[in-house]
């Protein structure tokens, strides 16, 4: 029975891999000790396109237009939503607060914030719009999460992103309002991805059967952040003020 050994290169999209990298690392460790791992954390581009160059062995990816040579299988679909400092959500939605979901046809006239083309959310908004014929009013383009994380919350517009870790703590925190879409269609779907082509076949394919199982471990998780919309704050306008109140939420943590 051949040993798997050698180095792999894993790559993670920048929402999941901090919560999900140290599990595949201490499972890889204990395991496999004879296989090297390369971590790659980037954008939804990035990871695509470490895996269409061989830079990447196996990924967690958003776009399954790998080609030849690859084995991709859908993991899970995660829902976008509206993301708003409370300030601009006032100015746009009035003083009765965020809605409980807006429509599809909202994001022709609330200031986005997205990333430019081919980024997987900005072709999935635009094709969206395109279907219930309007354009989206994009004010800015910005390709850094923390960037665009930024401008939204300092109230330079909105953007349409699944709810990540850092993005939950700045809705917990109440620096934004977090609006579920009420269209089905607004979600991107992450799948699980490596080469058939990589040397060392043995060591990517328990590479990838271990991201698998601690992948899908994380998305049972309820500090998952696709796992967590019950826990976005309810925010009521406080009395007297221009401001939602979040209301507090009580913290858990990952299982082992």
């Amino acid at each position: 029975m051949q040993v798997p050994a050698g180095k792999v290169s894993i790559a993670l999209p920048r929402r999941s891999a901090g919560l999900i990298a140290p599990r595949i690392v201490e499972r890889c460790r204990l395991e496999i000790p004879r296989v090297r791992l390369n971590l790659l954390e980037g954008t939804a581009a990035n990871v695509h396109g470490w895996m269409v160059r061989g830079e990447a062995d196996v990924a967690l990816t958003y776009n399954a237009d790998l080609g030849a040579g690859f084995r991709v299988l859908p993991f899970m679909s995660e829902r976008l939503v509206l993301f708003s400092s409370p300030g601009l959500a006032l100015q746009h939605f009035g003083i009765e607060g965020p809605p409980r979901v807006c429509a599809v046809q909202d994001l022709s006239r609330v200031p986005l914030i997205l990333p430019r083309k081919p980024d997987v959310v900005r072709v999935l908004v635009e094709r969206l719009a395109a279907g219930h014929g309007f354009k989206p009013n994009v004010v800015f383009e910005a390709d850094g999460l923390s960037t665009i994380r930024g401008m939204v919350e300092y109230g330079q517009g909105m953007a349409l992103l699944s709810l990540s870790t850092s993005w939950n703590y700045s809705v917990e925190q109440g620096r934004l309002v977090a609006i579920p879409v009420s269209s089905p269609l607004v979600s991107w779907k992450l799948h699980l991805a490596h080469s058939l082509r990589s040397e060392g076949g043995a060591a990517v394919s328990r590479v990838f059967e271990i991201v698998r199982r601690e992948a899908i471990a994380l998305r049972e998780c309820p500090t998952f952040p696709a796992r967590r919309r019950r826990a976005w704050p309810i925010f009521r306008l406080a009395r007297g003020t221009a401001s939602w109140r979040p209301a507090a939420r009580p913290r858990v943590s990952l299982p082992s």
